[in-house]
């Protein structure tokens, strides 16, 4: 059975799709772009026009790949996160691409997103993991779940409004440090602390890709990799004085990620030094793998749904 999902992030939106019958999953396209709908979120209140287009252009392409490939968009799943729970014209504009490619907009609450993510990690795990804490950095928010595989259940969860669009905003307005010590203070993440993590999303993915030194992605490379704190740390220094045109020109599988990648990176030492991490495992199954593979996306973890 051919199955989709889309996954509008505050930094990137997402593809999965492919055929999917007694739980395997033959993947078909797998695709990120770069739309950044967090951007100066927090001062604005709302998505700006340059991100709005980039979006808009990413969905358009996702749409005509699976009409084209045979798939029935009433069957895609597409889910959005903290961006678009925050941002004051989200409603406005998701009914304006329904309108265009008709697609139905499920904006997810944080609870929704831990378990999606969770769900997607679970399915990508190996047969001998049995308890996991997972951490999900994304554009605008950072999701914790703890996490048991066999029976699946989540037994604590907790979402940040910190992630790296975020971050990359506060580095600008030299404020990051603050922010993260009120954030800290105000959410108790203490019974997180592990000496190993499972690290999702674009920004633990990119630094695996950037220690096995790739230019082409590659998610054999990235999936199950580890990185030591210390690793990440080191990376951090190497990078943070080389402007995003340079770290691209030695990454160019970043993308547009290059332009955040080092806030990405002061983000997940600083969470790493705080949770006392030793390593973090990547994972490159996340939320957009849970929403496929479950179907339906829960009436719980609604707030809206636009189209």
């Amino acid at each position: 059975m051919k199955k989709a999902s889309i996954d509008i992030g505050s930094n990137t939106t997402l593809l999965l799709a492919g055929e999917f019958d007694n739980g395997e999953l033959v993947e078909e396209f797998n695709e990120s772009v770069v739309t950044a709908l967090g951007k100066d979120l927090d001062k604005n209140k709302f998505f700006c026009e340059e991100s709005m287009n980039e979006t808009r252009n990413a969905l358009t392409h996702y749409v005509n790949l699976l009409k084209n490939s045979g798939y029935s968009l009433s069957d895609v799943i597409v889910t959005a996160t903290e961006a678009s729970r925050v941002a004051t014209n989200a409603e406005e504009f998701y009914k304006s691409v329904s309108k265009d490619l008709g697609l139905k907009f499920n904006i997810i609450s944080s609870q929704g997103e831990a378990y999606y993510t969770a769900k997607g990690v679970a399915f990508g795990a190996s047969d001998e993991e049995d308890e996991l804490i997972i951490m999900d950095i994304g554009g605008a928010s950072t999701e914790f779940v703890k996490l048991s595989l066999s029976p699946f259940n989540i037994k604590e969860s907790i979402s940040l409004p910190v992630g790296v669009v975020r971050a990359n905003d506060w580095i600008s307005e030299n404020i990051l440090d603050q922010k993260l010590k009120s954030i800290f203070e105000e959410f108790n993440i203490s019974s997180f602390k592990s000496s190993v993590l499972v690290g999702v999303a674009g920004t633990l993915t990119s630094i695996a890709g950037i220690k096995n030194k790739l230019k082409v992605y590659d998610k054999k490379k990235v999936h199950g990799e580890e990185l030591a704190l210390d690793e990440i740390l080191k990376i951090k220094s190497e990078l943070e004085n080389y402007s995003s045109e340079e770290i691209l020109n030695e990454y160019p599988f970043l993308g547009k990620r290059a332009k955040v990648i080092v806030s990405g990176l002061d983000l997940v030492s600083k969470i790493g030094i705080m949770l006392d991490v030793d390593k973090f495992k990547v994972s490159s199954y996340g939320l957009r793998y849970g929403t496929l593979t479950e179907g339906v996306i829960d009436g719980r973890y609604l707030t809206r749904v636009i189209e």
